[in-house]
């Protein structure tokens, strides 16, 4: 498979790109011999260049998502032209950190911010997006079933006023939070590699927006929407009291389903929270208080000033909300439609386990003092193959002394500047280079130009004398007596 296949790298020049991209037929050859490399290094390319590279998957990548970076105004093309550009703002000015999407001081925090913001941030934007329409799907379905009762004339179940301020007040303020400040694991688990980078694949995979879960949340919204509607409108006959002259009607059983729906999708947010603080606490009671004194006060509007929209829900709270049905009702509600999901996450955690996250969950819980990707419990079979796949590499150059030398790298001189090296080690990598070379090559044939020259020996070229030798120096200044310098091809 050629993407399992070797650690490999591209590297071509920018008088040789110009050939590659003005031609879309042999552009498409470079970049398909480019996904089969770990890494591809355009050098002395000019700004227009970078953004046709990153145009380049961009455009004919599918499901690709291309990043930009850089620190001087030579990058502001390329980091335009990416989905996400990033720009350091240092030496070099202020013009590449104005053209970007996020601005870094210095290169090493691009790591915490793919790695940590950028996954808590993916995580909390799926959650607040989905919960965003399950709720608002939840409260509205309920006038349609309605509907089923009212010959579909258009009457509303619940006040004009309550649900202008559903998304505003009643229900905006629990998911802020959890957008803002949730988190699943701490941010030491995606930094090392003797921890879970694997954590980082929930984004790249799409694991928690997709449109799969989208219709997850729709479903549990029309069954959240049905549980608001109907138990309280089949209890109603509950709440009937003949001696105080309470019958229930299409107000009471407005504000007993309104009142339901604000359960149930306040507490679905605390289900959906990961990291509990008082803040989460203080907020989901607050939103819910809000919610009776709104009531209580627009109840008692209508002696005030005699408007119509305020008689809909005139002395109704007095009537039924100190009513023990009504409370009955409410919990009867909330724990069959909450019941539910709360046992789908206790099983698919304990039983049908295949989340990593929740696997770090556990050993943070059960090692608060620390613990490396080895504390993975014996029985999750399936992360620790998954695991396996990260087993710490040697870090530089570990690839060389595996690898035939049947490449070379570019010449620094001007004149030498066609020639582009590929280390081959597969035959998919093998062919595509080939064919790329003989696209090129008869381009070049028919510009009236020189074939690029692609050396196939193995064998090393001879080594240098003594007197050609150079003194190789450490990054301290120490000279290392056994350097040496390979000549040009």
């Amino acid at each position: 498979d050629p993407r399992e296949a070797a650690d490999l790298a591209l590297v071509i020049q920018g008088h040789l790109l110009i050939s590659v991209l003005e031609d879309p037929k042999l552009s498409l050859v470079f970049l398909e011999l480019a996904k089969m490399c770990k890494a591809v290094v355009c050098c002395r390319v000019s700004p227009l260049q970078k953004a046709q590279v990153v145009s380049l998957v961009k455009n004919n990548v599918s499901g690709a998502i291309t990043l930009a970076i850089g620190d001087g105004a030579n990058d502001v093309s390329m980091i335009q032209a990416a989905h996400v550009g990033i720009g350091i703002s240092g030496l070099e000015g202020l013009q590449a950190a104005r053209a970007s999407d996020y601005s870094i001081a210095q290169f090493r925090f691009l790591q915490p911010l793919l790695l940590v913001h950028g996954r808590y941030s993916y995580r909390r934007i799926a959650r607040l997006i989905l919960y965003s329409f399950y709720k608002n799907i939840s409260l509205y379905l309920t006038q349609l079933w309605f509907c089923l009762y009212n010959a579909f004339s258009g009457q509303s179940l619940i006040d004009s006023w309550a649900l202008a301020f559903y998304n505003v007040v009643f229900t905006a303020f629990p998911i802020m939070v959890v957008a803002t400040l949730d988190r699943d694991v701490d941010k030491e688990r995606m930094l090392h590699i003797d921890q879970f980078p694997e954590l980082y694949q929930d984004g790249i995979r799409g694991r928690l927006f997709s449109t799969k879960r989208f219709w997850i949340y729709v479903v549990n919204a029309i069954f959240h929407s049905a549980v608001a509607f109907f138990i309280p409108y089949y209890g109603a006959c509950l709440v009937n009291d003949p001696r105080s002259g309470n019958y229930p009607d299409i107000s009471a059983l407005g504000v007993l389903s309104y009142t339901i729906i604000l359960f149930i999708v306040t507490g679905k947010v605390g289900l959906e929270t990961l990291s509990w603080t008082w803040i989460n606490a203080v907020i989901s009671i607050v939103s819910l208080c809000v919610w009776f004194g709104f009531i209580f006060i627009y109840a008692r509007l209508f002696e005030f000033a005699r408007v119509a929209d305020f008689a809909n829900w005139y002395g109704v709270p007095e009537m039924f909300v100190p009513n023990a049905t009504f409370w009955l009702t409410i919990i009867i509600s909330v724990v069959i439609a909450l019941g539910r999901d709360f046992i789908f996450k206790y099983g698919r955690r304990h039983f049908n386990n295949r989340e990593l996250s929740h696997v770090v969950q556990v050993l943070e819980y059960t090692h608060p003092s620390g613990f490396s990707r080895k504390h993975v419990p014996k029985e999750e079979s399936h992360l620790l193959m998954r695991l396996e796949t990260l087993a710490p590499k040697p870090t530089a150059h570990r690839f060389v002394p595996e690898m035939p030398q049947n490449g070379f790298a570019f010449a620094q001189e001007d004149n030498q500047g066609d020639m582009m090296g590929v280390i081959v080690k597969t035959r998919a990598v093998k062919t595509a280079s080939a064919k790329f070379m003989s696209i090129l090559g008869k381009k070049k044939k028919t510009n009236g130009e020189s074939s690029p020259v692609t050396p196939t020996t193995s064998e090393p070229p001879p080594p240098l004398t003594e007197q050609e030798q150079e003194p190789v120096f450490t990054p301290n200044g120490v000279e290392r007596e056994e350097g040496h310098i390979q000549r040009d091809p």
